[in-house]
């Protein structure tokens, strides 16, 4: 009796996760992902409901399960050249960025590439790839080669034989050298960009709406890094146009055979931090 009562929970609790995921509304399609043919490319679906309720392919999970799972997925197909993982994250277009903001800091810690989808939930390839420079302060790692016991360690960018200036400022901010790090910017051209509600983005207290990448390559065109900030009320689907509209200006940067600048999230954990040192950019 005991067993047919624990199937029935199973099943109860499968078609309860479907019946979430399905309310999941995508943003449109932006563009088509290309996976490569040289590997074998394995997934790690993560779906976010606006609520900020997390499921792991058929699983509800918390934050930290989604990161500890995420790492072990990682862990489990560890062979570079053979496998490429990401995790394509199906978020609501409404929910609020503060709980993508998690989930994102989660699959950072656990080494996990992402991209965003789009369009209808069961074409994989649609959606948008785009790689901001946005790490923690901490890393997942293993003790005793024991995949059950994972752990947070502090990240420390201590690897660089010939670190520029920017190597240099990242090194000492995740290291928490602040007053190091706060001397190197310094020494920078540097700005702040500022993602907004309702589709539009902020360069030095000018609006800008997304057609106007020009303009906006021409606000960032002579600067080192540009740290991206983010209003309080912004939602996933006014992220998504603005992290889009971002990649056409780092395109439009290559194009003009231009190196800089260095686009740069200000996550919500380094937020934190910087309120605390009482450091802004």
């Amino acid at each position: 009796m005991k067993n047919k009562l624990v199937i029935l929970v199973t099943l109860f609790t499968f078609s309860l996760v479907q019946a979430q995921k399905e309310k999941i509304e995508l943003p449109k399609t932006i563009e088509e992902i290309e996976f490569p043919n040289d590997r074998i490319t394995v997934l790690f679906d993560v779906y976010l409901e606006k609520n900020g309720i997390l499921h792991v392919k058929d699983s509800l999970v918390s934050y930290k399960q989604l990161g500890d799972l995420a790492f072990k997925f990682g862990l489990e197909h560890i062979e570079v050249w053979k496998f490429l993982v990401l995790a394509p994250l199906h978020i609501d277009k409404d929910t609020p960025y503060k709980y993508v903001d998690r989930l994102k800091r989660e699959l950072h810690q656990s080494s996990v590439k992402y991209y965003y989808r789009t369009g209808h939930i069961e074409d994989v390839t649609s959606g948008i790839i785009y790689y901001v420079h946005a790490p923690s302060f901490f890393y997942r790692d293993i003790i005793d080669d024991n995949m059950d016991s994972i752990r947070l360690k502090p990240y420390s960018f201590a690897g660089y034989r010939e670190k520029d200036t920017l190597e240099r400022f990242l090194d000492n901010l995740y290291s928490k050298r602040f007053k190091k790090a706060d001397s190197i910017l310094k020494k920078m051209n540097y700005n702040k960009i500022t993602f907004l509600k309702n589709d539009s983005i902020q360069m030095n207290n000018k609006k800008f709406a997304h057609t106007e990448i020009n303009n906006m390559y021409n606000e960032v065109k002579g600067l080192n890094i540009c740290f991206i900030s983010f209003s309080p009320d912004l939602l996933y689907k006014d992220y998504l146009k603005n992290i889009s509209t971002i990649k056409k200006v780092a395109l439009l940067r290559h194009q003009y055979k231009k190196e800089k600048p260095y686009f740069f999230h200000i996550s919500g954990e380094l937020q934190k931090v910087l309120d605390n040192k009482k450091i802004k950019f």
